[in-house]
């Protein structure tokens, strides 16, 4: 996984937007992230400057800072099922949270709503990096955007 700058992002890859709004999380953030330990993500949106948006397993969520988050979306630990169904917006002041499955290969989808929220449209190359602990973050636009996209070394999924 390269770093475009010294000091910068950790990269992953970058993650195409198929038909239907489907999006493979590169293989090494699959496992890093222990997505598949659960057939579900959450999404959330990214910054302003990056656009795009995060994932995290509901577990992960569970066990870190942003715990508070999944009673916004209607996660029931004990059960591991959301009691809002997929795709549905909640909002968190002026950010939205939602969810969807994912898949044993790393694949997602999002639905029209939400990768126009996202500025997404159907071949849109989103760079994925390091999140921090909890989750890849899927960048749409902006500086990082930019730079990988100068990178022809960077797989695309």
């Amino acid at each position: 996984m390269p770093q475009l700058v010294k000091g910068g992002k950790y990269v992953f890859g970058i993650s195409l937007v198929k038909e239907g709004f489907k999006i493979q999380v590169p293989p090494e953030a699959y496992q890093e992230y222990e997505l598949y330990k659960s057939n579900k993500i959450i999404l959330f949106p990214g910054s302003k400057t990056s656009g795009g948006f995060g994932i995290n397993s509901p577990l992960r969520l569970m066990n870190s800072q942003l715990s508070g988050l999944i009673d916004l979306i209607g996660f029931d630990a004990k059960t591991g099922e959301f009691s809002t169904k997929e795709f549905t917006i909640t909002k968190m002041g002026n950010r939205i949270l939602s969810w969807t499955y994912i898949s044993e290969k790393g694949v997602f989808r999002l639905n029209p709503e939400l990768a126009g929220i996202f500025g997404l449209t159907v071949s849109h190359r989103m760079v994925v990096v390091r999140g921090g602990s909890i989750g890849p973050g899927f960048i749409a636009k902006g500086p990082i955007h930019n730079l990988a996209m100068k990178h022809p070394e960077l797989q695309i999924y």
